[in-house]
């Protein structure tokens, strides 16, 4: 599975050219589960990568479902256009939609009613009337996780803790929110460039700067120095959190990256290539599924239980699961991210030889009078789930 081929590709055309993509990278017990995407700089790589990792997401946590993504490209801002860009896209992905083969979500630049569309275009009901756009608070609490294990594992002492997040969209300002309360976010980047303050960010002031000016904020905020974002990768800080999607990875100097922490809160920030060396020079680097895929698994959970216990899930019982392949990690003496791959790739094969007699998703599991009291039951048992039970 380390080559990239994904099982199905669909360039979806209207009469004025390419209108997008949906990239299916794996399909386990006849479903595939991904995110839409809305931009205008879309390319079909990116999502043939992003498809890989969700695959990696859903084997990470032995999810039975295969990983996809879709891409709309964006043309115009007339919201006319845009709500027929997506009914159209409904309508000619519909009997992948129909027969549960691919079920979309909420992904960069995308909106719950730009989802209504597809919906009426498909002709399927995707039950969208209790969807909330929350799964950016999720990832933040798996990153959080993340770098708090790893701290924990390295022996970072906390007082005076530095953070470096490189993107401050929906995903960094979440993680900013947490990790503010005890630490020091001392630079933020988007894509016009990037603040540094090493006494630390004013992050409330921030915040209320980003809601009025939107990506301007990045110029309105005094309080600070402005660098060029690629500096903000090299700043003696503590924990880095790649959270951007318009940074190069291939201009990034792993040497020069000083942080021994490194939560990525993006997918696809580093290549294994930059793991491996930063695991030779004694940094913690995750790979993107292990930190991000908070959004997968509180989204999944929300159906059956509200966000305090989804939180308590990922705080308490995901950490675990993180603390113990580091653990695993150093005792082999090899790279975080390279024994997370060996561990998804096994459960994803096995998985996608099995049935759903095998791996039953909660709906089948239990009864509908046990999915609350369970829940938390059920996906830790999943996280969890030893190879040879598969």
């Amino acid at each position: 599975m380390n080559k990239i081929i994904p099982e199905i590709i669909c360039q979806i055309n209207n009469g004025s050219g390419i209108l997008g993509y949906l990239v299916i990278d794996s399909i386990i017990n006849n479903n595939s589960w991904g995110g839409i995407r809305t931009v205008q700089d879309l390319t079909l790589e990116e999502l043939i990568r992003n498809a890989r990792t969700m695959t990696m997401k859903y084997g990470f946590l032995g999810l039975p479902v295969g990983g996809a993504k879709a891409g709309v490209v964006l043309r115009s801002e007339n919201r006319e256009i845009r709500r027929e860009l997506f009914r159209t896209f409904g309508e000619r992905l519909s009997p992948l939609i129909k027969n549960r083969i691919y079920l979309p979500g909420l992904d960069l630049g995308t909106e719950l009613d730009d989802l209504k569309e597809l919906e009426k275009g498909s002709g399927v009901n995707l039950q969208l009337d209790n969807w909330k756009d929350v799964s950016h608070i999720y990832t933040s609490w798996t990153i959080y996780v993340a770098a708090e294990s790893a701290k924990d594992i390295i022996g970072l002492k906390e007082q005076g803790i530095k953070i470096a997040i490189d993107g401050f969209g929906k995903v960094g300002s979440a993680v900013a929110r947490i990790f503010s309360d005890r630490y020091k976010i001392v630079a933020v980047s988007n894509r016009h460039g990037a603040i540094y303050n090493e006494n630390g960010l004013n992050i409330s002031l921030l915040l209320q700067l980003r809601e009025i000016y939107k990506d301007e904020f990045i110029f309105r905020y005094t309080e600070a120095s402005r660098i060029d974002r690629s500096e903000l990768f090299y700043l003696p800080v503590d924990i880095l959190i790649p959270a951007g999607r318009y940074f190069n990875e291939d201009e990034l100097v792993a040497k020069n990256i000083r942080a021994p922490i490194i939560c990525p809160g993006v997918n696809e920030p580093l290549t294994e290539k930059i793991e491996e060396q930063l695991f030779e020079k004694g940094q913690i680097c995750f790979p993107d599924f292990i930190c991000n895929s908070g959004g997968v698994l509180g989204s999944l959970m929300r159906h059956y239980a509200g966000d305090e216990r989804i939180k308590r899930f990922i705080l308490d019982k995901y950490k675990v699961k993180v603390f113990n392949l580091l653990l695993e990690s150093a005792k082999r003496n090899i790279p975080v991210g390279r024994l997370a791959r060996e561990y998804a790739y096994k459960r994803i094969e096995l998985m996608k030889g099995s049935n759903k007699k095998n791996f039953p998703d909660l709906k089948a599991f239990i009864p509908e009078f046990f999915k609350k009291p369970f829940v938390e039951w059920y996906f830790d048992r999943r996280l969890n789930i030893k190879t040879e039970e598969l």
